[in-house]
């Protein structure tokens, strides 16, 4: 028998409780923000304000400067219980009209939403006896206790029982469908509990991970608080997938505000970044904390398609729908424009040169205002000294190979040849790949690899501060996975944007350290262009000047062709970057999704831009993903 017929919900997640627990037509009052019965005719009063909206406070750095200060009012010895500040005031005269019962706040937060002080203050000298029940969880067992005693105070125990018990189910089910699917790689997230400035996730959120098998980027804290950091704090967590999560917004206001920071987003080098629905499915501890971490998984996992396919095969995976790709590659192209337009100030490659002229062995970084050393101080010292600087002339021969991928500012070997067929020690010259690390690229190496033995190195180009590979959207880390998969070397060549070193000479002296380091010849350069004519002719014209021959194996091959290849080598591809709207970031390139794009009459190959790929190349083993092409 439900003890409580009239229920006030002073927050969101008390709201989707209650609803979760069949006990909506109880419900006599709720927030601004409980969306859930938002569209209920005849509905609950509306029990509290946006004080937020009403002082037209939008952006996150002056939300988070009012809570602040909000904050500090409401922990000051000299507060008066009548005087507590809020964001999100009670309604106290419609509280008391609403007559409630049970009345579930929180106290985790005094600012951020309705108090139990706060109830308390405007009950105080009233006859009404009101039962306050105050939900303040730290973990995610807290959240699912906290919904077991919202079911025993209202007099629906059993209820509460089985919600609870299905919600541990699903989450099983979760974690066991993520560790029979994946591979042996474990993404590691950083989720942004706040943009501006950034503050790290907090509370129920890690456990929340350890569900969705990836793990959480800062370590775990005792008191289990968000924690506000810098952006070089958070990139000293290192992590490779970021998920944008902000506290009280949307899908959509967290997208918009990631992409005004996209800038410092793109600077941490990661293969990847998402935004979701903060408000709904992490900042309320409830229920839907359950399609929160479904949406961990899905985001964490998004190059990994039968971890994708097998959580969407759910019913938990279906609803989770809610995350959007952020495209980095976009924040690197502006800043890239932005620092030609004033290479006075950026230009360090000028700067270099003139001080190693002068025999200078440092120079003062125009952007940093720190001190840099010339390759003439490296060359003083006589060996590399394995901290990965900018002109370190001895290939950073001595930076850990665990730290290349995030240390090296100079072409360095990311990845060596292991594949006898194809390793540069063994072969008279060398033939080099430029390689993406997408579709295209792949079927390049596969018909090279079909011509028998032959010394393959693969050339990888990344923007140095995000190590993301351009178009590609993916991170320098996917493609020496690729290579080392595969057996073959890969050469990664750092693009700086504050230098003006051109791309053909950054080309040249990733050629030379080559040709150096394995003491033989570069035979030729090759591409996997297939038809555009503007790109081949650039191509030629340039490159040409570094002197070695050009190869085109795929030019004006037949489309057919290709995909029969690229089916023959079993391996998955998946859409890493998009430009239309019809073609989904994680989805399948496959067979279905080429008859789509001839019925859309978009390339099948995307050689307009319409959308890159990243072939997943460990999901077959390498003699198969390199045997022989259709010729």
């Amino acid at each position: 028998m439900v003890c409580h017929q009239r229920i006030a919900c002073l927050t969101p997640s008390a709201t989707d409780i209650c609803v979760a627990l069949n006990l909506r037509r109880y419900i006599v009052g709720t927030t601004h923000e409980c969306d859930d019965l938002a569209d209920a005719t005849g509905g609950p009063t509306i029990l509290t304000r946006d004080a937020i909206r009403e002082q037209n406070i939008s952006s996150q750095a002056d939300i988070h400067r009012k809570v602040q200060e909000m904050s500090q009012k409401a922990t000051a010895s000299e507060c008066n219980v009548d005087d507590l500040p809020s964001l999100y005031p009670i309604d106290g005269e419609a509280l008391q009209k609403a007559e409630p019962t049970l009345i579930i706040t929180q106290d985790l937060c005094q600012v951020c939403a309705p108090s139990s002080r706060s109830v308390a203050r405007i009950y105080e000298g009233s006859p009404s006896k009101v039962e306050v029940l105050s939900l303040s969880p730290n973990s995610l067992e807290d959240v699912l206790e906290n919904i077991q005693l919202v079911a025993s105070t209202v007099g629906v125990a059993e209820v509460g029982k089985q919600l609870v018990d299905e919600i541990r189910r699903q989450l099983k089910e979760l974690h066991d469908t993520i560790l029979e699917h994946r591979d042996a790689r474990k993404p590691r997230m950083f989720l942004f509990e706040w943009l501006s400035p950034p503050f790290d996730a907090g509370h129920w959120m890690p456990d929340m991970m350890q569900w969705a098998c990836v793990d959480h980027a800062c370590s775990r804290k005792a008191d289990r608080k968000s924690k506000e950091l810098t952006w070089q704090e958070v990139a000293d967590t290192k992590p490779t997938t970021l998920l944008v999560a902000c506290c009280g917004f949307d899908l959509e206001r967290n997208y918009q505000d990631a992409l005004s920071v996209t800038s410092d987003l793109a600077s941490l080098g990661v293969s990847a970044a998402f935004a979701t629905n903060g408000d709904q499915f992490f900042a309320r501890p409830g229920p839907k904390l359950l399609t929160g971490a479904v949406l961990m998984a899905l985001c964490g996992y998004w190059d990994q398609p039968k971890v994708l396919d097998a959580i969407r095969s759910r019913p938990f995976g279906l609803a989770a729908t809610q995350y959007k790709r952020i495209p980095l590659d976009t924040a690197v192209k502006r800043r890239k424009l932005e620092s030609e337009s004033v290479p006075d100030i950026e230009d360090f490659y000028k700067l270099h040169q003139e001080a190693c002229a002068r025999g200078d062995t440092f120079y003062t970084d125009p952007a940093s205002g720190f001190l840099v050393f010339t390759e003439v101080a490296h060359r003083k010292r006589g060996k590399c000294c394995g901290s990965g600087c900018r002109h370190c002339p001895y290939n950073h021969a001595n930076v850990r190979e665990e730290q290349k991928l995030v240390r090296i500012q100079q072409p360095a070997i990311l990845a060596r040849g292991t594949n006898p067929k194809f390793a540069p020690d063994a072969a008279p010259d060398l033939r080099v790949v430029f390689f993406s690390g997408g579709k295209d690229s792949f079927l390049t190496v596969r018909t090279l690899a079909s011509a028998g033995p032959m010394g393959l190195v693969l050339l990888t180009t990344f923007d140095a501060p995000s190590r993301v590979i351009a178009h590609q959207d993916i991170s320098i880390e996917i493609a020496q996975r690729q290579a080392k998969h595969l057996g073959l070397t890969l050469l990664g060549v750092p693009m700086h944007r504050g230098s003006r070193e051109s791309y053909i000479s950054r080309i040249g002296r990733a050629l030379d350290l080559l040709q150096t380091e394995f003491g033989k010849k570069v035979k030729s350069l090759v591409f996997g262009d297939l038809h555009l004519d503007h790109i081949r002719s650039w191509r030629e014209t340039e490159l040409s000047k570094l002197g070695f021959q050009l190869e085109f194996p795929l030019w004006h091959m037949d489309y057919h062709r290709l995909e029969e290849d690229l089916t023959a080598s079993g391996i998955h591809v998946v859409v890493s970057s998009s430009t239309i709207e019809h073609v989904k970031i994680g989805e399948v390139y496959d067979q279905s999704l080429r008859d789509k794009l001839r019925q859309m009459k978009v390339d099948v190959f995307g050689e307009g831009g319409e959308f890159h790929t990243v072939a997943e190349v460990w999901s077959v083993d390498p003699e198969r993903a390199l045997g022989g092409a259709v010729r």
